[in-house]
């Protein structure tokens, strides 16, 4: 598939802005967004809600993020996660948790093929936010280095326990069995209300 370049075309932003109304009409602060448009190239860029909340479990942005990433791709758009801060006006800094800050789309062409299925809706989910560096590392799926592990997100299916590991800007599913001390967190927040994120500590938010 080939990208159109985003000057030759200066409603790119407002394509994305478009697509993003239609697929993500959240309010809720973690899943919040803004488009605006690059005026040196009319690029476009997607940051997180109205604002950069430091308050908010980090790995309950990085799984809306990533859904933000695969939808975008696969509406036909190039989109970059970036974890600069030049989208903030400082250029030279980097996201100090080493997470994606925003998105920079660059250009748009009509899709081929059928969109991916971003997530399997499964019930009792509950979602734990982790302290980067403070849990083992684990292979990110689809590549072949280690990530640093930011959540998880837990189901229960069929009796059987399902585990997402959220990293910095991506979700994956574990597959097979999920280590020991992945499991015990999970025994752990077994009582807490599904649907929603638990913070280091314990602290359930909506």
């Amino acid at each position: 598939m080939t990208s159109s370049p985003a000057s030759a075309g200066c409603d790119l932003a407002e394509r994305v802005n478009r697509h993003m109304q239609e697929h993500f009409p959240y309010t809720t602060a973690a899943a919040s967004w803004t488009v605006a448009r690059d005026q040196r190239d009319n690029t476009a860029v997607v940051i997180a809600g109205p604002g950069d909340d430091p308050n908010l479990p980090g790995g309950s942005y990085s799984i809306h993020a990533y859904h933000w990433h695969c939808s975008l791709q696969d509406a036909g758009f190039t989109v970059e996660p970036r974890t600069d801060m030049e989208v903030f006006g400082r250029p030279d800094e980097q996201s100090p948790d080493g997470r994606a800050r925003w998105m920079h789309i660059t250009g748009w062409a009509a899709p081929t093929g059928r969109p991916r299925k971003v997530e399997r809706r499964l019930p009792a989910q509950h979602f734990v936010d982790v302290t980067p560096g403070s849990v083992p590392q684990l292979h990110n799926v689809g590549s072949d280095c280690l990530d640093t592990v930011h959540g998880f997100r837990f189901s229960h299916y069929k009796g059987r326990l399902s585990v997402a590991v959220v990293f910095a800007a991506s979700c994956w599913t574990l597959v097979g069995e999920p280590p020991d001390w992945v499991v015990e967190i999970a025994r752990q927040h077994a009582d807490c209300p599904a649907a929603k994120w638990c913070r280091p500590g314990g602290k359930d938010t909506p």
